[in-house]
């Protein structure tokens, strides 16, 4: 579900000055030309791009295509998509603010403490959950897994279910926790186990009342729904596409399945939330600048990175570090970018944390070539351009 973005900076809309017209509409150019190169190879038919940059207030999204392959309608602003992995940074939220809420509560604990069914992970701590670093193997390389998926799309998987299609295995663990970096959607699956366990509410109770509920977050249009989507929700989605061509990444599905209303309870901790391309951005700045969300000791351990090859202490020369469910860029230049996906949708963001400058991007299907970083590369071009930065 992570994939690694190319460094860029950001642009705006119009019409609040000189620079913001131009620059709006050569963006909007850009994506439509990347729309119609890539509307075959990666399945996608709407990109939509929301832009926050300091110098330029005025904002307005850039859109691009249908709401679906039939062409029905055009997106919108408000039409929803899921972001996948960017939930991860809200499940770790939810962890740091348990920290300060329950007493004895610490993401030091061991995993044993909350789930004891689980002996074998028993000693490995939620920080090494939340950071990569726990050596738990990943679900979703497990062809069992799609195999029962894609027999009953429509089911609902409980987190222990998807669970099990690890522990369950001759070898759980690739490696002893803290030895080593493994991206594991498995490991927050647990977390949101352990956040239902501590609190006594679902998880999506608990995303809803902290975060889409907040008044000062503004998250309207944001949601966490793992077991389906009531009708006005399902209305304003953007239909996604499984477009997975990996001949050794079998899904079991054919290719450009429409999966908008599978249950996201296959992704729960991991990745369910469905939202705008500007409820990410307003969670972005609020999650990087905010104190909103955490005070600057927890926002601290948020950001405090472990190489992505060893989950020990960053190197000298290495380009990306993981966090809490956060994922940082270090050369050439410093900042903040995740990609999430689910079997449907992709959804970038990159924080400037040197100018506040935020990108959003996503797109309506899963793929096996991405091909994003080229759009990020030319509107970064334009930005410099237009003097946007």
């Amino acid at each position: 579900m992570l994939r690694y973005l190319l460094a860029i900076l950001l642009l705006s809309f119009p019409y609040a000055n000189s620079r913001a017209l131009p620059l709006y509409q050569e963006v909007k150019q850009a994506t439509d030309a990347y729309l119609q190169q890539h509307r075959q190879d990666e399945g996608i038919t709407a990109i939509a791009i929301q832009i926050y940059t300091p110098k330029l207030s005025e904002m307005k999204p850039v859109l691009s295509g249908y709401t679906d392959n039939k062409k029905s309608k055009k997106i919108s602003a408000n039409n929803l998509w899921q972001i996948g992995s960017i939930t991860k940074s809200f499940t770790a939220v939810i962890i740091l603010q348990l920290e300060k809420e329950y007493p004895g509560f610490s993401i030091d604990d061991p995993v044993s403490k909350y789930l004891p069914q689980y002996p074998a992970w028993g000693n490995i701590t939620l920080k090494q959950l939340l950071n990569m670093t726990s050596g738990i193997k990943e679900y979703s390389y497990l062809d069992e897994f799609w195999r029962d998926f894609a027999n009953h799309p429509h089911r609902g998987f409980t987190p222990a279910e998807i669970v099990d299609y690890v522990y369950k295995l001759p070898s759980s663990v690739a490696f002893a926790p803290g030895q080593g970096w493994l991206y594991s959607n498995t490991g927050y699956y647990l977390l949101g186990m352990i956040i239902e366990k501590v609190t006594g509410q679902t998880l999506e109770e608990e995303m809803k009342s902290r975060f889409f509920n907040l008044s000062t977050l503004r998250l309207m249009h944001s949601y966490a729904f793992v077991n389906g989507y009531p009708d006005y929700i399902y209305k304003r989605m953007v239909h996604g596409y499984m477009h997975i061509t990996d001949p050794e990444h079998d899904t079991h599905f054919p290719l450009n399945t429409d999966v908008t209303s599978f249950p996201l309870s296959w992704s729960y901790a991991s990745g369910n939330i469905t939202s705008t391309p500007m409820n990410v951005l307003m969670w972005v700045k609020a999650l990087y600048t905010s104190a909103t969300l955490l005070t600057a000791e927890q926002r601290q351990q948020l950001l405090t990175c472990v190489s992505m090859k060893t989950g020990q202490a960053v190197a000298p020369g290495e380009p990306q570090c993981f966090g809490l469910g956060i994922q940082k860029q270090l050369a050439p230049d410093v900042y903040y970018t995740y990609e999430g996906s689910t079997i449907g949708y992709r959804v970038l963001y990159v924080f400037d944390p040197a100018t506040q400058m935020i990108v959003v991007i996503a797109l309506n299907s899963a793929d096996s070539v991405d091909h994003v970083p080229q759009l990020m590369k030319k509107v970064i071009d334009l930005i410099k351009k237009h003097g946007a930065i």
